[in-house]
Formats: structure tokens, sequence, C-alpha cells
């Protein structure tokens, strides 16, 4: 676990880990496009990784079936979407 939200950010925004991330859970939408939960992670790691467009088309995708689980709390999903949304334009 990392220390905090400035080292979490800083470590998914570097490109290797991010570009992984990104494909790891692009691969797995794909395959399973009906996977709310999977897709639900994928957009709050869109985000996380510095892709706001791709994580907001992502919670469109989603719509109302938004998936928090263990990852994040529900606040933390919601606040997430409203970002991507602002910065996607």
């Amino acid at each position: 676990m990392l220390p905090s939200d400035a080292a979490k950010s800083a470590y998914f925004r570097q490109l290797d880990v991010a570009a992984d991330v990104v494909y790891v859970y692009a691969k797995s939408v794909e395959r399973y496009p009906e996977d709310m939960p999977m897709r639900s992670r994928y957009a709050y790691y869109c985000y996380l990784c510095g892709h706001p467009r791709r994580a907001h088309r992502q919670f469109e995708l989603i719509g109302d079936k938004l998936w928090w689980g263990d990852m994040v709390t529900e606040t933390v999903m919601k606040q997430t979407r409203t970002k991507a949304a602002k910065e996607a334009g």
C-alpha cells in the first residue's frame, strides 16, 4: 500500500506503470464487456493513470451499474467519476 494519495498518484502516472495497467484492463473489458466490476476498476485506474477521457468513456458505459467493492469506497468511486467527467471536457 502506498503511504499517501500523492504517492499513489505519482506511482500510477509513471509511463510504464500506466501503460501496463491500462493495457491489462483494456484487454479484460474487451474480453468481458458486460463485467461491470472489471469495467469500474478499469475506469478508476484509467483516471489514476492520467487518462480522464478514457476513464470518462468507461464511466459512461457503466452507467448506473457502478461498482466499488473492496477496492475503494463508494464515495471515492463517485468522486473519481465526477472528476473524470469534468477533466474530459
